[in-house]
């Protein structure tokens, strides 16, 4: 992404680096702010969520252009690689209630939302797939649904997916009104979202 300027008069004013691009460090705060390092190497981290018994943390890492999946081990400080993509990207993970497994959003051209062992044990599964672009939110705790924005052509809703299959995904929010960035309550009962 090109962030420049250029005055009437020839000057031009640069960002020297991408602000998307750009190394960044994985950190854990504690509640009065004290900062405390994850891990030592600054990268292109994004999206991190720790897992529900607070032991992992899955965060986006960016590597030669591709957003790939990874588990950062809290207790043996070790980063290891969930997802290879060599073609599109996986990125957004959130953790099952239980943590088991991981959902994220994978590019196939569309961005659809997969489910994969959080051990990394077995290979990614499609879970809501067509021709918008969804981003995973939360998973019931339950286990039965999955909780995601849905975007396309300028429109955004939030929805709702049994993981069984056995129905498309509903809208919980009005068409005529956009809804971003849903998280769902601990009980499983409420879901609050941005317009």
């Amino acid at each position: 992404v090109a962030g420049f300027a250029i005055a009437d008069n020839g000057t031009l004013v640069a960002i020297r680096h991408s602000e998307w691009i750009s190394p960044r460090r994985l950190v854990l705060v504690d509640r009065q702010g004290v900062e405390q390092p994850a891990v030592s190497a600054p990268g292109e981290y994004a999206f991190p969520r720790i897992s529900p018994d607070q032991s992992k943390v899955v965060v986006t890492v960016t590597t030669a252009g591709h957003r790939d999946l990874w588990v950062y081990d809290l207790r043996r400080a070790v980063l290891t690689q969930l997802t290879r993509s060599t073609t599109g990207s996986a990125f957004r993970g959130i953790w099952t209630p239980g943590g088991n497994e991981v959902f994220f959003t994978r590019e196939t051209p569309s961005y659809d939302v997969y489910r994969v062992s959080a051990d990394g044990s077995a290979p990614p599964v499609a879970v809501v797939s067509s021709v918008k672009d969804k981003y995973p939110a939360a998973v019931s705790p339950d286990g039965a649904h999955v909780v995601f924005g849905e975007e396309w052509a300028g429109a955004a809703r939030v929805m709702v997916a049994p993981l069984d299959g056995s129905a498309p995904g509903t809208s919980v929010t009005d068409s005529s009104v956009p809804g971003f960035d849903p998280a769902l309550s601990p009980d499983g009962r409420w879901i609050a979202y941005s317009e």
